[in-house]
């Protein structure tokens, strides 16, 4: 089984530099352009299954991305940040100053208000993308979703210490590989951004 995984392209609040979490801010223009250059990479492959989690951007990153049917899983959606939505990072930063830092060092021991913790949030996602993998054991499947969303699964399939897990960063539009062969997991690709270098202002994380 092999595992597209793509995140979604720059949303309006990436570009302002905002929480998002499970908010629904659109794509930006930029964002519109990143979808159009990685469906020019996807041209002339087949998905035997395409997924997207249902926030605004990622399903419409898919929709550019491919005319395949899209299903569309609510589990699939970014970790839930509660209090944190729709801040910027500088506000986050100014107003929550301590619980920032321990999110950043020890973000499985953090709560914030009204958010998810992180082993809730790994509950969730390794349930949905293992699913997905169970029901297509021998296929080639894209999914569309969130940063942390991918991030959280190859933490989880490296077996990596969750208190680690914001070492990995993924930039917007960006395409992550695994394969499994007897479940084991081979990551092939890591956050290839390749497909933007035809206009390098289009790299954004």
């Amino acid at each position: 089984m092999k595992l597209i995984l793509v995140r979604h392209a720059e949303s309006t609040w990436n570009k302002s530099n905002r929480v998002q979490g499970i908010k629904n801010p659109k794509l930006s223009d930029k964002g519109r352009r990143q979808s159009q250059l990685l469906a020019e990479k996807f041209n002339g492959m087949r998905f035997d299954a395409v997924y997207s989690s249902h926030l605004k951007r990622a399903y419409d990153t898919a929709k550019i991305l491919t005319n395949s049917n899209i299903s569309t899983i609510e589990d699939l959606q970014e970790i839930k940040l509660g209090v944190w939505e729709g801040l910027t990072i500088n506000q986050v930063r100014q107003e929550y100053k301590e619980l920032y830092t321990q999110w950043y060092q020890k973000p499985v021991e953090v709560r914030i208000p009204g958010a998810e913790t992180v082993l809730e949030f790994k509950d969730r996602v390794v349930g949905v993308l293992d699913g997905i993998r169970a029901k297509h054991p021998d296929e080639e499947v894209l999914v569309v979703t969130h940063g942390g969303v991918i991030t959280l699964y190859l933490a989880h399939l490296l077996e990596m210490d969750l208190n680690r897990l914001w070492s990995i960063s993924l930039k917007n539009a960006a395409v992550t590989i695994i394969s499994f062969c007897e479940n084991f997991p081979c990551v092939l690709v890591f956050n290839d951004t390749c497909h933007l270098e035809k206009d390098l202002d289009l790299v954004t994380w």
